[in-house]
């Protein structure tokens, strides 16, 4: 899967999705993990939760529960920017 423009899509249940990529995850459906490089904690987003990621930082994310699919969408920074977001 490219992150390089912004999109929505399923990531299958048991799937790794890897980023460096400056931009916006928000979960649509089901729940999601991150963890991000040099950050001490990791993140679960609920439905409607967001949270932006830093360039250079590398993520990555998966469905939080091992037999469920999770919905989420991505968006660049510069549209996350221009759409007023707020780091979670």
């Amino acid at each position: 899967m490219q992150l390089n423009a912004d999109t929505t899509f399923t990531l299958p249940a048991g799937e790794v999705l890897q980023t460096s990529l400056a931009g916006q995850v928000e979960a649509l459906e089901g729940t999601i993990w991150l963890t991000v490089s040099g950050q001490a904690e990791d993140w679960v987003l609920q439905p409607g939760q967001r949270l932006q990621l830093p360039a250079g930082a590398r993520a990555f994310v998966s469905p939080w529960r091992p037999r469920q699919a999770a919905r989420l969408a991505w968006r660049s920074l510069r549209h996350a920017a221009l759409a007023g977001v707020v780091a979670a």
